[in-house]
């Protein structure tokens, strides 16, 4: 059993890579965050292959797909910042980083959640109604470094395999525009699924459709932490870079005038440079 065996029938690609993902969790964290990259950029690109309302930006990396003003309006504002927390933390783990089992489950709860929009709103069947399920992820037996992906080869065979698949993908387009049956194949499909999509939008209310399965406060805290890391702040400590405790907070409000700052930036010199409050 897997959480996303809801995709499998209409989206087999992507089923394959989302199970590799929630297997690695706790064998080896790092795959997982290169794994849930990988999955979402398929699901990105599939969405543009078959929404008629979007049109590809002239760039084909992720951010600049992800950030064309008509994809970044399908989605809420806390989905969209899940999603690029998923992007980040697969460039940050296929980089070299290493990621932690938390971060690394947080990006395949972010990920469940995007393809679950994916399924209720594009598939041809509305999947049951389904909550995340950890219980359903491997657990790891011994130390993982035993059983560590090779992770410069998993990112090549990845990325082959992308390319082979986008690349088909292009051939199909290509070849529509030279036989006509296919071509009336291919729209008819963009039709279906755009009066799919409208239907279902009438009909499903994605906040309950899709809830959210991490709070808002903590996807804000790793997109904090992760954006301090990208510009060289790689050590936050408790009590030091985060959660520094402080002195004269008003008494009104704090009877004991202790209060704590979410992020504080220390200079070589030991004073603070800067201080981050997460909002």
């Amino acid at each position: 059993m897997s959480n996303f065996n809801f995709i499998n029938t209409d989206f087999p690609e992507l089923y394959t890579d989302a199970i590799e993902a929630e297997k690695l969790v706790f064998i080896s964290p790092t795959s997982t965050a290169v794994f849930c990259r990988s999955t979402f950029e398929n699901g990105v690109n599939w969405l543009y292959d078959h929404d008629a309302k979007l049109v590809r930006p002239w760039r084909s990396d992720l951010s600049t797909l992800m950030h064309e003003p008509s994809f970044s309006l399908l989605f809420n504002r806390a989905l969209f910042a899940e999603l690029n927390l998923i992007r980040k933390t697969g460039n940050t783990a296929a980089h070299g980083t290493k990621i932690s089992e938390q971060d690394a489950l947080a990006c395949l709860k972010y990920l469940f959640r995007f393809l679950r929009f994916l399924a209720i709103y594009y598939g041809k069947k509305t999947p049951e109604s389904q909550v995340f399920d950890e219980a359903l992820i491997p657990k790891a037996h011994g130390p993982a470094t035993g059983q560590q992906q090779d992770l410069q080869k998993l990112i090549a065979d990845l990325e082959h395999k992308n390319l082979a698949f986008r690349e088909a993908e292009q051939t199909q387009s290509r070849l529509a525009k030279e036989n006509s049956t296919l071509k009336a194949q291919l729209e008819q499909q963009r039709v279906d699924i755009a009066a799919r999509r409208a239907k279902r939008e009438k009909s499903v209310d994605m906040s309950t459709a899709i809830p959210l399965l991490v709070s808002e406060a903590e996807t804000r805290r790793r997109y904090i932490d992760l954006s301090l890391k990208e510009s060289g702040w790689n050590v936050l400590r408790e009590g030091r870079e985060m959660e520094y405790e402080v002195t004269g907070m008003p008494l009104s409000t704090n009877p004991s005038g202790l209060g704590y700052v979410d992020y504080v930036l220390w200079g070589d010199n030991g004073l603070p440079l800067a201080v981050v409050e997460a909002k």
